[in-house]
């Protein structure tokens, strides 16, 4: 009977060695990333991400030159816990040589069971400030010190209690942060470089998200194409700080692409979502790349095109491209109301160069279009323009002072149709 009682509290204390060394003591500290404009200060967060009730920790933070600490406004110190980590107090070693740049953060004389909740959220913020010419993409480096360094006290580390022993784990290299230079719409779309890396400074609105991308625009209607890595955003609104990536540009379409562990943005209603309203009517159809339209129009099933004239074969015709949009596609010849993204199919630069197309400001730069529906609706009246459809022969503009072109003038154009049955047509434009 002892010695089954025996052999029964071996094998009980086997199963209770085995969850032990079976449990995973693993963690990781990070900072997400963040767009900062030159000379600004900004406040970001420190994460620790772990499975089992951490103790005392050391961390250290390396900064890149042109991105330094900030005191918090009692200037006495670089951290400031919050959350889980709200009741601890924490020591700090600033030095900011040339060489080191190392900020050591400390949490220390954490007794029993640890404030360090399993999780994953923020532990404490840290104000960081730009260096005046800030231009360029820079990132702070959380991570460990190899254990053979002579000074192994500033190993990243942290301690967890369990039954009344102390055990240390030392992190591997971590997480670094990403810090972009801010800037606005306009300065990216005139400035920015391909493949450069850039935040928005101002505050954007969602519009739209397809399968090609999120759709997004500043205050005053700048339209951007942001692919979001396959993280779908849910959202219209967003805040503008959180987004950043890689800018480049395909086709003639201004894009940036955010890294796949970007947060999604949070919801901002500071900017007012908006379209622009079109007419398929032998008018010249000339969108900014990335432009949320809404127009009506005939469906020519047979090249999925939005016409101007259900006869398709007088007036515009946009090629539409259905992969965006989750509704039913239009029977051919359905009169419907569509609203979505407008794409260039190649660069105004090639489509000058292609017989049968112009550049922007031409009669056929419509045929540059592709529009990805993402709305539709065929409870619409029906067009008044299939009554009158006509072939058109020519197509002109006059501006105020009575001067004809060929191509339009900036500012207010009377665009005059002129059909192969003699009549004509006239309708105001401002470009």
């Amino acid at each position: 009977m002892k010695k089954t009682i025996k052999g029964l509290l071996v094998a009980f204390m086997a199963i209770i060695a085995f969850n032990a060394v079976a449990q995973d003591k693993s963690f990781e500290f990070y900072f997400k990333d963040f767009a900062i404009k030159p000379g600004e200060q900004k406040q970001i967060e420190l994460y620790l991400k772990n499975n089992f009730l951490g103790q005392d920790f050391q961390v250290q933070m390396f900064f890149p030159e042109g991105l330094t600490p900030v005191l918090d406004e009692d200037e006495e110190a670089y951290l400031v816990p919050e959350g889980r980590c709200a009741k601890l107090t924490f020591a700090e070693a600033w030095n900011d040589t040339t060489s080191v740049r190392r900020l050591r953060l400390v949490a220390v004389q954490m007794k029993g069971k640890s404030y360090l909740e399993a999780g994953d959220a923020p532990i404490a913020y840290i104000t960081v400030k730009a260096s005046e010419n800030y231009n360029s993409k820079q990132s702070i480096e959380v991570k460990a010190l190899d254990p053979n360094e002579a000074n192994p006290a500033y190993f990243c580390k942290l301690n967890w209690k369990e039954n009344g022993n102390v055990y240390t784990v030392v992190g591997p290299e971590l997480r670094a942060a990403a810090a972009y230079p801010a800037m606005t719409l306009p300065w990216i779309l005139a400035n920015g470089v391909e493949g450069g890396e850039y935040g928005i400074a101002d505050p954007v609105a969602v519009l739209c998200e397809t399968s090609v991308g999120a759709f997004i625009q500043d205050a005053a209607y700048t339209p951007m194409k942001v692919n979001t890595s396959g993280n779908e955003w849910g959202i219209v609104g967003a805040a503008a700080e959180s987004i950043m990536g890689t800018y480049n540009v395909v086709n003639g379409n201004p894009c940036i692409t955010t890294p796949a562990t970007m947060a999604v943005p949070e919801e901002d209603a500071t900017v007012t979502p908006a379209v622009k309203e079109m007419v398929l009517n032998n008018v010249l159809f000339n969108p900014e790349a990335n432009e949320i339209v809404k127009f009506n129009a005939y469906y020519r099933a047979s090249d999925a095109a939005a016409c101007a004239y259900s006869t398709g074969n007088q007036g515009q015709c946009i090629a539409l491209n259905w992969a965006a949009c989750l509704e039913q596609v239009p029977t051919d010849g359905t009169y419907f109301q569509l609203l979505g993204p407008a794409q260039l199919k190649m660069t105004w630069a090639a489509a000058e160069a292609t017989e049968g197309m112009t550049g922007k400001k031409g009669p056929g730069a419509w045929k540059n279009y592709v529009v990805y529906p993402v709305m539709i609706s065929t409870d619409v009246p029906t067009g008044v323009n299939d009554v009158a459809a006509k072939t058109v022969a020519g197509v002109k503009y006059v501006n105020a002072a009575g001067v004809e072109s060929a191509t339009p003038f900036e500012g207010v154009n009377i665009v005059v149709t002129t059909y192969t049955d003699g009549t004509m047509s006239a309708v105001k434009e401002v470009k």
